[in-house]
């Protein structure tokens, strides 16, 4: 990312930050996966990965614009999977 947009993260106050965190939240809490009665167990995987995916990225994003405010680099996270 270039480095005014990390300046200007890096400045967000606390209120600012949890304000854009809300809005993100609520926004894929909106998007979860609707099952249909037609769905399939392979489809309904699908969707939910995805859908879990959407919200870790959007968690990892968050840890990365609060380690831009304390100077630090974010915890490396533990590969469970292998």
């Amino acid at each position: 990312m270039q480095e005014l947009y990390n300046d200007k993260l890096s400045s967000l106050d606390e209120i600012m930050f949890r304000a854009l965190q809300e809005a993100f939240y609520e926004r894929i809490d909106k998007e979860k996966p609707i099952i249909g009665e037609t769905d399939d167990d392979i489809k309904i995987g699908q969707r939910t990965r995805a859908y879990e995916k959407a919200k870790e990225i959007i968690d990892k994003t968050f840890i990365d614009i609060k380690s831009l405010k304390t100077g630090r680099p974010p915890d490396k996270v533990f590969a469970k999977q292998r």
